[in-house]
Formats: structure tokens, C-alpha cells, sequence
């Protein structure tokens, strides 16, 4: 999920997963929420931005293939 500092879900915010030369990017629905279906094992670096807001990136989030991780995001605004 993918809010800003009050808590309020933002639509249409860019997501991005990174490892090496792979890349994968989805964007969040009405509710802030997205998905990054099949993504293979591997420690990866995962980023969410919006135009008008700071972008933030977590570094090692670690992924099991068939597993679901959760990675949620607070953007702070410009």
C-alpha cells in the first residue's frame, strides 16, 4: 500500500522492484494498493514515487518466489 503522511491511499503512484539488470514496474489502484506478480527469489530493491512527491526506495527486501511480501510506502510530499 502506498499512502501519504496523513494516511491517505494514493492512486496512480509509480511502484518499481530492482535486482542487477531487473526491473519490474506496476502502478497502485484507487485504494494505494499494487502488485508485482511472479517475482523470483532474489534480494531486491523496491521504490514508490508520485509527480508532486519525494520518491522512497528500501534496499534488501528479500523475496521468495510463490511467497507474498509486503512492502508498504509513505510518501511525503514536495
Amino acid at each position: 500500500m502506498v499512502t501519504d503522511t496523513e494516511g491517505t491511499e494514493i492512486s496512480g503512484a509509480s511502484v518499481w522492484i530492482e535486482q542487477d539488470t531487473v526491473t519490474a514496474t506496476t502502478f497502485t489502484d484507487t485504494r494505494g494498493f499494487y502488485a508485482i506478480i511472479g517475482v523470483p527469489t532474489g534480494i531486491w530493491s523496491v521504490s514508490a514515487t508520485k509527480e508532486g512527491y519525494d520518491t522512497v526506495c528500501y534496499d534488501g527486501i528479500n523475496v521468495i518466489a510463490g511467497n507474498k511480501t509486503v512492502q508498504n510506502f509513505v510518501l511525503t510530499k514536495k
